[in-house]
């Protein structure tokens, strides 16, 4: 079934005062002009592409005269931009000014905040690969528990006798080379077998 609503793309517009003064920042990163209009200089609005990203610029008198007083209500924007690795970035930009210093985030990434010559924000960040990313993950311990349905000559302990989870249990008294007790303990789902004959889960 289709959906009526899936986006097709996203594209930002940066809302700048004059459109040539901020390609070079762009064009040293590698994106390139796929669009202008008009055609030449001095342009109202510009697309630059790069790999399938898209980003717009398009001057205040050019968004006023489409879109009118709603110009007014953009300020500065902030981009954030996922790269391989911020040292190629920072020598391409060298004079850019640092809106944010360069900082290893707690989640693991290498981040640093520039501005645009529009005074844009544009955020660059390199992820981690030697580090996994466990924030907001709960570890869970395992539970261990006698599987006494496996054992049908066996007869189920009280829940006030049951021994703390701490505990060893004793081996089962069947044998682990009990065929009977082996083909219960395999029929069981998602559940180990140990050399032990007890079962461990999660």
């Amino acid at each position: 079934m289709s959906d009526p609503v899936r986006p097709k793309s996203l594209t930002p517009i940066l809302v700048v005062d004059e459109i040539g003064p901020c390609l070079p920042f762009w064009e040293r990163i590698g994106f390139s002009v796929a669009n202008t209009v008009p055609d030449g200089p001095p342009f109202g609005l510009a697309i630059l592409m790069r790999d399938g990203i898209e980003v717009m610029l398009q001057t205040r008198q050019s968004m006023r005269g489409d879109t009118g007083g709603v110009v007014d209500r953009v300020s500065a924007s902030l981009l954030y931009l996922s790269v391989a690795a911020l040292d190629p970035v920072l020598a391409a930009l060298p004079d850019a000014p640092v809106a944010v210093p360069r900082r290893r985030t707690f989640y693991g990434a290498d981040e640093i905040f520039l501005l645009d010559p529009a005074g844009n924000v544009i955020g660059f960040a390199a992820q981690a690969t030697s580090r996994r990313r466990d924030y907001g993950r709960v570890r869970l311990q395992p539970t261990i528990r006698h599987d006494s349905s496996a054992h049908p000559h066996h007869t189920p302990r009280s829940p006030r006798s049951a021994p703390a989870r701490t505990a060893k249990f004793n081996p089962c008294p069947c044998g682990p080379d009990s065929r009977a007790h082996n083909n219960a303990v395999a029929t069981k789902p998602r559940v180990a077998r140990l050399k032990n004959s007890h079962s461990i889960g999660w």
